[in-house]
C-alpha cells in the first residue's frame, strides 16, 4: 500500500501550481472614501489658521541679538536686528532688541535698543540699560527709513542724529 502525502508548503514560483495558486487568490478590496470633504475642510481650516497667525503681529516685539564683548558691537548688531524685526512685523507699536555685554571682569549686563512708535511710520529710538526699564539718555525721533539706513551702514545709536526729527 502506498501512502499519499500532500505537500503543504507554498507553491514554488516555477511550478504550474504556483500560477494557478495566484489566479485563485481573492483580490484585495480597497475601501475608498468618495467623500473627501471632511478631510479637505480640516486642511483648509488649518491653512486659514496658519495664515491668520502669521499675518497678525503682537503690539510688542522682543528679540535677542546675542552675546557681545563690547557695547558698540552689540548695539550695531541689535540695530540690524531691529531693522529686520520692523520689516517682519511693521504693525507692532514697540520693539526691543536686547543683547548681553561683558562690561568688565566682574560686570555683565543686558542692554537693548528700543523703538516705540509715535505714529505708523516713525517713533523714538534709544538704548535701555536694563531691558524693561525705559529709555536711557539720547533718544531720537526717527522714521522707519532712518532705521533701515543706519542698519545698512552698520551704524550705532549716535548715527540716528543725522536722520532725527528731534532729539530729547
Amino acid at each position: 500500500m502506498q501512502l499519499l502525502t500532500a505537500d503543504l508548503r507554498c507553491p514554488q514560483p516555477d511550478s504550474l501550481l504556483y500560477h494557478g495558486y495566484i489566479a485563485r487568490q481573492p483580490k484585495e478590496t480597497v475601501m475608498r472614501r468618495d467623500n473627501g470633504a471632511p478631510r479637505w475642510t480640516c486642511m483648509w481650516f488649518l491653512l486659514f489658521l496658519l495664515i491668520l497667525t502669521s499675518c497678525s503681529c503682537p503690539d510688542t516685539v522682543q528679540a535677542f541679538s546675542g552675546h557681545f564683548d563690547s557695547m558698540n558691537t552689540g548695539s550695531r548688531a541689535s540695530i540690524k536686528r531691529l531693522s529686520a524685526e520692523i520689516g517682519n512685523c511693521p504693525q507692532a507699536k514697540k520693539y526691543s532688541v536686547s543683547w548681553r555685554v561683558d562690561l568688565g571682569p566682574n560686570e555683565r549686563g543686558w542692554r537693548a535698543v528700543k523703538y516705540e512708535r509715535e505714529d505708523k511710520t516713525s517713533g523714538y529710538v534709544g538704548y535701555e540699560f536694563d531691558p524693561g526699564s525705559g529709555f536711557g539718555r539720547d533718544i531720537y525721533l526717527v522714521d522707519d527709513d532712518a532705521i533701515q539706513k543706519v542698519a545698512q551702514e552698520a551704524g550705532s545709536l549716535e548715527d540716528f542724529a543725522k536722520y532725527a526729527k528731534t532729539k530729547t
